[in-house]
């Protein structure tokens, strides 16, 4: 019988600049078996990102000094991250800011505060596009 269960975890690369949230967001993507790296700001992303490597980005779009959207604009133009799926995570779900968000290269927006459901159902649906053309 074949396993179902990926040899290599999904590298997910969140991003909040509220620790608590950070933390509270790793610990729950550990728990289901991914392969985390949570950092507090845009630069971090910035420093940590190549090495990394994520196969997936979750990040806050209220941020100082570099917000969502500019982060992601910024990483849409290295290849490495070109194609890598991102999610936006707001507070903000009115049509105006999922516009600016999705025009600025996001992929797929979460609500704050989202329920531990939602979250795990959107990594999973962006995670069995590993095998396909977004993963190679």
């Amino acid at each position: 019988m074949e396993s179902t269960v990926s040899p290599h975890p999904l590298r997910i690369l969140a991003v909040d600049d509220h620790r608590d949230t950070a933390e509270t967001m790793a610990m729950l993507l550990r728990l289901w078996g991914y392969e985390v790296l949570y950092v507090l700001s845009a630069a971090a992303v910035l420093r940590e990102a190549a090495r990394f490597c994520p196969d997936l980005m979750l990040i806050d779009l209220a941020m100082p000094e570099i917000d969502g959207y500019d982060l992601v604009r910024r990483l849409r133009q290295e290849e490495p991250f070109m194609h890598t799926p991102m999610v936006a995570l707001t507070g903000f779900g009115d049509e105006v800011h999922r516009r600016q968000a999705f025009e600025a290269g996001f992929d797929e927006i979460l609500l704050k505060p989202y329920p531990a459901a939602n979250l795990k159902q959107l990594v999973e649906k962006l995670g069995l596009v590993r095998g396909g053309s977004k993963f190679g």
